[in-house]
């Protein structure tokens, strides 16, 4: 299931009560419980990263946007950034601000927010971004190149039509790799959905069987921690023997 904004989800947001009323859309069948996970970038110096962020567009707050920034600071998207306003609710003593920026990422429409810390006093500004990931691939896209960056803490996906996503995920059922544990058996496993699927199938719903002692091992192995790593579904299909 990708997400479609103009059907999928609809939040009303009551500032005063804390909460949000919402309508989920689910097609016939089964309802699950698996979400959008959310993903979180801190500053890095992965070009994947940069690239990502660099495709966003800014836009005005709305339901979604909120329910990524949560209770506590859903109502302070609507503050501007001292920058635009000196006298904002945002600023923080004389030349400090901690404010928040909406926007959108065009190629799938989810949104974005980022938290913006100045500290004044010659420290460094620091911007933290938020965001959903899809539950599967863009209709009609293949995966052409998995990357595993470090840098960034990310796994990502390039796809055959150029566009670069999140690895998509479910909520509860995140990756990993370089050690022992459930991230780097989900990881396994998922690979081995990319390749009997041929690279069209990148999705985290339904059950999946253990992966095999081959490529559950090269997802544990240490090597996986180093630097960034890409993988073409040609190399993919080789780790899977």
């Amino acid at each position: 299931m990708t997400y479609r904004p103009d059907r999928d989800l609809h939040l009303t947001f009551a500032p005063k009560r804390g909460y949000w009323n919402f309508v989920l859309y689910l097609e016939q069948g089964w309802p699950m419980s698996a979400l959008h996970a959310s993903q979180r970038l801190t500053g890095s110096r992965s070009v994947y990263a940069s690239e990502w962020l660099a495709r966003l567009v800014r836009t005005e707050p709305t339901p979604m946007h909120v329910m990524l920034a949560g209770p506590g600071d859903g109502g302070k998207l609507w503050d501007p950034c001292v920058y635009e306003d000196p006298n904002s609710r945002s600023a923080v003593g004389e030349d400090g601000c901690v404010c928040w920026r909406t926007s959108v990422d065009p190629v799938t429409m989810l949104p974005v927010v980022a938290e913006h810390t100045l500290m004044g006093g010659g420290e460094p500004e620091q911007w933290e971004h938020f965001t959903y990931t899809l539950l599967e691939l863009p209709e009609g896209e293949r995966l052409d190149t998995l990357i595993i960056d470090n840098p960034a803490l990310q796994c990502w996906v390039r796809t055959t039509a150029g566009s670069l996503h999140f690895m998509p995920e479910a909520m509860g059922r995140g990756y990993g790799w370089g050690y022992g544990g459930t991230g780097p058996a989900e990881l396994a496993s998922l690979i081995e959905q990319i390749v009997e699927s041929n690279g069209m199938v990148v999705a985290p719903a339904g059950l999946r069987r253990p992966a095999r002692d081959r490529i559950a091992s090269w997802a544990r192995d240490e090597e996986r921690k180093a630097g960034v790593q890409e993988f073409s579904l040609h190399q993919l299909r080789t780790l899977c023997g």
